[in-house]
């Protein structure tokens, strides 16, 4: 039966939802979307795996571009096929990823014998394979800066030729080939200089000329050969390894004349133990190989893959759930890299693991045997050797770990390894520690500077003292030096890079999440607080604060580990948090969660108020701007020092650390206390106490060269910056409760509350009299009535009696209308009812028989 089904064509997209898994390869019936109606789009490149299933596309397109050459500019896009859990099967432009294939793969593994030219693009691989019919040519996608994206074990033991375009990434690209290839069993690899072909052919060869430029100009493979014939030069052979040619057993050979083997030395050097291999394995620097009983009943070596040591079991996870191997490769460079391969990923065909290997260069087996070979020589590994992997920088009981190292007691024996697997950091290590302590030498006698440096190293203390995370916010007008005193504090961790350890605020709540998550146990530093949207802001801070990101579901349904951290944020921008939340939306309400400003502390850049100072001390520079230069210019040369020798001596005297740091925290609290201070602002006050613990106990160590209250007289100075520009001693919440009724009845206290007679005396029959209405205009919106009361003092008071659902839905706006009510009382602003209830029965114009209202006498409110 023929199928006479309309399938509707599957969309081009650009955006995909976070959970979008691809599609690899391509079913078969799958229709391929026109990239030609774009006129600029001249030609399209399929990609296909070995089996001939589609990978993706490369569309090429080329605009009119008289700053060019050629006049012409060109780009390429990829194309790819996604199942996204919103939309279907749909395709998107985006790349294919790691371990992708060459152009023309089928064509080279259709033709074993034939000798491969190798030229950058797939205009050229295309014009090389019509006028080089006896070769097979291929390239690669991405151009010169995605060689190590590329698949290239496919060329192990091939006979090839590298023909690079004449300019600087042309050459940089085949280079980079050959480094790869170079390593690759077997392998003949020879370069033709296409400069001189170029001025052959056509007299010239400009910047950008390559091979089809050549063939254009009518080079062909008789004129080729011809031409080398003449000039043997044109194709030159690439220097191999010296084991290379003379097959696997050369390494090994080499060894033992002088009685070393280098890969059993570095075994030793490196993680203190022997070569133990699973049976019928060898190795040595050109591979792994195991014997195997050919077709025809012939003993030969399979090749299995680059060289990689298993050194240990692995076991990652909450209680160690997951289990894989700690292996080590050695990269086209020669080096090792060390990799953790769950033990899943060698289930199936072992596809995905080949793909990890292949982004480190290794060369991968193409054999089905020697895929086998590959996954059983990991699996079976000869190892007792059990390594706990984490995946998250900080403290892991006793022990530390940075992304370059891990900081373990003396004597310990246990085996830690922390794998971010693809996640950037910029957490390093660069310069001289001894240049950088000069530096921090400059913030003795300077309050802001010394404190954000001690706000640095409070990261490593809140999971040793129990502390709380928050956000430390240095504001004040721009080129105040703002930027550089939070950069400063970056380089105690890390640094490298025009913006060093620190991070934007440009950032999604989503995207903040993995940063906080990268900093955990340490200080994430986060510049211009106004790059994040104002309506969100509250959210972050909540979100930093409470040390945990959103609940997720996986493909499965399943929930995913929400992302933890424990992490001091220190932040910097031109106003409050306050008043960046306020400008937005949601923030045109004026309020202010209590629980924001307990996590989110403003500390003015201003050492007193109108001062326009920074600095209290300029350390003989002659301007505080020629600070801040310097300070900028030496924590970009040396960085990332202080950090470790930081957490070496806490790891190494953690008990005493740990009663100190809360000897200090208690001693600032009882400092700084006001018997009148809100539970809110003991809880900052805290937080200001483990800045002075850590930055004291780094005096103490020597990590950096202060005087021994330099930390601690930093710390209050700020404390005392922040609790002047707050204002009050009272909780947020209760701030907010008056400056919402002061805002309220300033704006709204003429025009939606009707005017009333006022009592004519204080005796009881007065209290029974019905009021009369004052004035005949409507009242829009009506809230209540409004009378004006003598006091005690003999002055008028305007009172204000507000019906209970006004009270709660068009004052209070949302808060806890008795909350508010009580703030009211508290300040005599409320005239309470009997038994000192927040509501009192009153007689109005329109409730003769009197009805329950809120009394409130705004004047009274401080």
């Amino acid at each position: 039966m023929i199928d006479t089904t309309v399938r509707a064509p599957i969309p081009l997209i650009h955006e995909l939802s976070p959970d979008a898994t691809r599609v690899v390869p391509m079913p078969t019936d799958t229709a391929l979307p026109d990239l030609s109606r774009d006129a600029s789009c001249v030609a399209t490149y399929t990609y296909r795996d070995a089996t001939g299933g589609i990978v993706g596309l490369v569309a090429r397109y080329e605009r009119s571009d008289p700053k060019t050459t050629k006049g012409m500019s060109k780009f390429y896009r990829q194309v790819t096929l996604w199942r996204d859990p919103e939309r279907g099967l749909v395709f998107a432009w985006r790349g294919m990823g790691p371990n992708r294939p060459l152009y023309r793969l089928t064509d080279l593994l259709a033709r074993p014998e034939a000798s491969v030219i190798i030229s950058e693009g797939e205009a050229c691989a295309d014009a090389v394979a019509a006028a080089f019919s006896q070769n097979v040519s291929v390239s690669w996608s991405g151009g010169s800066n995605a060689v190590s994206k590329t698949d290239w074990s496919p060329l192990a033991g091939r006979d090839v030729i590298l023909v690079p375009d004449h300019d600087d990434a042309g050459k940089k690209a085949i280079d980079a080939i050959e480094d790869i290839l170079r390593n690759a069993r077997g392998t003949r690899i020879r370069r033709l200089d296409i400069a001189r072909i170029g001025s052959a052919v056509s007299g010239d060869t400009p910047p950008g000329y390559d091979i089809a430029d050549a063939i254009a100009d009518g080079l062909d493979g008789r004129a080729l050969r011809a031409m080398i014939e003449e000039q043997r030069d044109l194709l030159t052979e690439v220097d191999l390894p010296a084991e290379t040619p003379a097959g696997p057993d050369a390494a090994a050979d080499e060894a033992a004349a002088d009685g070393t083997n280098p890969i059993e030395t570095y075994l030793q050097d490196t993680w203190q133990t022997g070569l133990t291999l699973p049976d019928g394995f060898s190795i040595d620097k050109t591979g792994i190989y195991k014997l195997i009983i050919s077709a025809k009943g012939e003993l030969q070596k399979e090749f299995a893959g680059s060289p990689m040591l298993v050194v240990g079991r692995t076991r990652t996870g909450r209680a160690g759930a997951g289990w894989g191997y700690l292996v080590v490769v050695m990269t086209p460079l020669g080096d090792w890299e060390i990799l953790v391969v769950p033990g899943r990923l060698l289930a199936g065909d072992g596809r995905e693991f080949r793909e990890l290997l292949a982004e480190l260069g290794c060369v991968c087996p193409q054999s089905r045997a020697g895929r086998q070979a590959l996954a059983e020589y990991v699996g079976h590994a000869q190892t007792s050797e059990i390594v706990e992997v984490v995946t998250q920088p900080g403290w892991h009981g006793d022990s530390y770990c940075f992304p370059d190292r891990v900081i373990q007691p003396s004597g310990s024996t246990r085996r830690l390894i922390l794998d971010l697997g693809e996640m950037d950091h910029k957490m390093s290590c660069h310069g001289d520690p001894e240049a950088w302590q000069r530096l921090a030498a400059l913030a003795v006698g300077n309050s802001r500077l010394a404190f954000a440096l001690s706000v640095a190293f409070s990261g490593y203390l809140l999971e040793l003292l129990g502390e709380e995370n928050a956000v430390i916010h240095i504001y004040g007008l721009s080129s105040r030096g703002k930027t550089t005193i939070i950069y400063v504090a970056g380089s105690v961790a890390g640094g490298g890079g025009q913006s060093g350890n620190t991070h934007t605020w440009h950032a999604t709540t989503n995207g903040l999440e993995g940063i906080a998550a990268l900093h955990n146990d340490n200080v994430l530093v986060l510049d211009e607080i106004k790059q994040v949207a104002p309506d969100e802001l509250g959210d972050v801070i909540y979100m930093l604060g409470n040390g945990s990101g959103k609940a997720r579901a996986d493909k499965t349904g399943k929930a995913r580990p929400a992302h933890g951290w424990r992490v001091l944020a220190l932040s910097s921008g031109e106003v409050k948090i306050g008043q960046h939340m306020a400008s937005g939306k949601l923030g045109a309400r004026g309020r202010l969660l209590g629980g924001v400003t307990a996590r989110a502390l403003d500390v003015p850049i201003e050492t007193m108020p109108g001062s326009g100072r920074t600095y209290e001390n300029l350390h003989g520079f002659e301007s505080e701007a020629a600070l801040s230069d310097h300070l900028a210019r030496e924590a970009a040369r040396s960085y990332g020092h202080a950090g470790p020798a930081f957490v070496e001596h806490l790891v190494e005297d953690r008990d005493a650390a740990v009663a100190i740091a809360r000897q200090m925290v208690d001693r600032f609290v009882a400092q700084v206390r006001r018997e009148d201070d809100d539970a809110q602002v003991s809880r900052v006050a805290r937080r200001f106490g483990t800045v002075a613990a850590a930055g004291s106990l780094a005096t103490s160590y020597g990590v950096v060269p202060w005087q021994r209250d330099t930390a601690y007289e930093a710390a209050l100075a700020c404390y005392e910056a922040w609790r002047r520009e707050r204002g009050t001693n009272a909780s947020e919440d209760e701030t907010d409760a008056i400056r919402l009724l002061q805002r309220y009845f300033e704006s709204h206290g003429g025009s939606r509350f009707e005017t009333i007679s006022s009592p004519r005396g204080s005796t009881k029959a007065s209290e029974d009299e019905i009021p009369t209405r004052l004035e005949d205009r409507p009242v829009h919106a009506r809230c209540g009535y409004r009378a004006f009361l003598p006091g005690p003092d003999g002055n008028a008071h305007t009172t204000y009696y507000v019906t209970p659902e006004a009270w709660r839905t068009e004052i209070c706006d949302g808060r806890d209308a008795e909350f508010v009510a009580r703030v009211a009382r508290k300040y005599g602003a409320l005239i309470p009812g009997e038994s000192g209830r927040l509501q009192k029965k009153q007689r109005l114009p329109d409730y003769p028989g009197g009805t329950r209202v809120y009394a409130i006498q705004p004047d009274k409110l401080p």
